[in-house]
């Protein structure tokens, strides 16, 4: 398991998503409230 430093998380949290109604927002937003638990799932093929 590798961590995030610092500056990687500042520009992770500037990126833009979108909501599960299609409405755009930062990445930072999903930890603004309360500490959230983040997985990333890669698909091959």
């Amino acid at each position: 398991m590798s961590s995030v430093s610092k500056q990687e998380l500042r520009r992770l949290a500037s990126l833009p998503i979108l909501d599960r109604h299609g409405k755009e927002q930062s990445y930072g937003s999903l930890w603004q409230v309360q500490r959230v638990a983040m997985i990333f799932v890669r698909h091959f093929g």
